[in-house]
């Protein structure tokens, strides 16, 4: 995140994004998890790689402490990339290991099945 700010007199949360550090997908699965207790609106700010996303609670009769909600949010944002990171650099063994799996299809046992 670059900026967050708590704003409406503490009843929502504005938060910008780097698209260039976080892709698009981590954001995405990041604001999935936030979708259950938010209304989550996106705006991409023009001619820059900034996101802006502000959070309003669903239940406007609890206050909330948005400080640990933009705390959890960077730690989220941090670890959805680490994971795709992951995922990128294995995606071609997880490929061969299933293309071994299956490749001796020869020892697998035909079933013909008669009335």
């Amino acid at each position: 995140m670059t900026d967050a700010r708590v704003i409406e007199n503490g009843q929502a949360l504005t938060v910008e994004i780097d698209t260039n550090i976080y892709p698009d997908v981590v954001i995405d699965k990041v604001l999935y998890w936030y979708s259950v207790d938010y209304i989550i609106l996106r705006k991409k700010v023009t001619d820059s790689s900034i996101e802006q996303v502000t959070f309003r609670s669903k239940d406007s009769s609890s206050e909330i402490d948005w400080t640990n909600v933009i705390a959890e949010l960077s730690q989220k944002l941090i670890d959805f990339k680490n994971r795709k990171v992951v995922q990128d650099e294995t995606s071609n063994l997880r490929e061969l290991f299933f293309a071994k799996a299956f490749a001796n299809n020869d020892d697998f046992v035909e079933f013909d099945f008669k009335d």
